[in-house]
């Protein structure tokens, strides 16, 4: 068990949400302070492109952003979320910050000269040493235009993951609704206060073409999931052709599977040097082991789309056509992520 996860179990309630506040507070005012400050880059790119994971939520981006970290060529940053609201607020989908949710999806408009200065500031750390920025937010999957209008040469590895896998992953998290910061109201894992998260992408996800009827409030959560996992994958198909060679593809089971030949392939994509790293990031991704599940039920419309995309990719899961079964999906499914 992480080390932050050991620490929070043993912290009484009032503790651990003292212990957040203070921690959040602090990193929204270290990246605000960071923004504020000028830099050398402030008028020219810095000499190494940044680099993201994407992928859907729960599709392995932890895993791989964990074992890329362990590179000495990169500077890793895990869901920077105090970061990017330094740079534009309207970053904040979760609700961290702000009274609600901002955007899930985000465009080249989202981004002028001021953003970009604030982008190379607040991310200094990494584009004034030795290393190379590689940062790991899911939901940038669905902001690409907007990382490249920050900076136009940089480079993306998308994780897959069987559809069927991520759904389930995600309807455990939504089951907590037990996160809460002081002044703000106790949120849901996933979903942020007050669904914020979910209402957001209802607008956002309608630019790739989802099925408009469950775009709704009171939709259940593997429903939720499943458009998440469906949208994450069509807002990457929609930039490849123009990202071209700066995009590269792969799959979590190769990545558990095959891990040094993977990461391997990686390090040569972003061009770092590959070594020792590989081996210990190698042994901790053999180390993962996927349980048996029961069958995942979804909406008709909803489950042939999944379907489908998990047919186009080579995953084996499918999810069986039913009703909305609210209790089944998110009480009774299990998941080892």
């Amino acid at each position: 068990m992480p080390l932050k996860q050991s620490i929070a179990r043993t912290l009484p309630p009032s503790a651990l949400l003292v212990a957040r506040t203070v921690r959040w507070r602090l990193a929204r005012a270290r990246s605000e302070f960071l923004a504020s400050i000028p830099s050398a880059l402030d008028a020219r790119l810095p000499e190494r492109a940044p680099a993201f994971v994407v992928g859907a939520g729960r599709s392995g981006t932890t895993a791989l952003g964990r074992a890329l970290g362990c590179s000495p060529s990169l500077h890793y940053y895990f869901e920077p979320i105090d970061r990017w609201y330094a740079v534009n607020p309207a970053t904040d989908y979760g609700g961290m910050f702000t009274a609600s949710g901002q955007h899930c999806a985000l465009s080249a408009n989202d981004v002028d000269d001021a953003a970009r200065v604030r982008f190379r500031r607040v991310f200094r750390s990494a584009f004034m040493g030795e290393r190379q920025m590689l940062e790991k937010t899911p939901i940038n999957a669905f902001r690409i235009p907007f990382l490249e209008a920050l900076d136009p040469r940089a480079r993306f590895v998308e994780i897959r993951r069987d559809g069927v896998d991520v759904v389930r992953s995600i309807i455990q998290i939504s089951r907590k609704s037990d996160y809460q910061v002081a002044g703000r109201e106790r949120a849901n894992r996933w979903w942020g206060p007050r669904d914020c998260k979910w209402r957001s992408m209802m607008q956002d996800v309608r630019a790739v073409e989802i099925e408009p009827e469950y775009l709704v409030p009171e939709a259940e959560f593997a429903t939720r999931a499943a458009i998440e996992w469906i949208a994450s994958l069509k807002f990457v198909d929609r930039a490849s052709e123009r990202l071209g060679d700066r995009l590269l593809r792969i799959d979590y089971s190769d990545l558990v599977a095959h891990p040094a030949a993977t990461l391997e392939r990686i390090a040569a994509f972003l061009q770092v040097h590959s070594g020792s790293w590989i081996r210990q990031a190698s042994s901790e991704l053999e180390a993962t082991r996927r349980r048996q599940l029961l069958p995942l039920v979804l909406p008709g419309p909803i489950a042939r789309r999944l379907n489908t995309w998990n047919e186009r990719l080579g995953f084996a899961g499918r999810a069986v056509e039913g009703a909305h079964l609210v209790g089944f999906t998110t009480e009774c499914q299990t998941t080892s992520d």
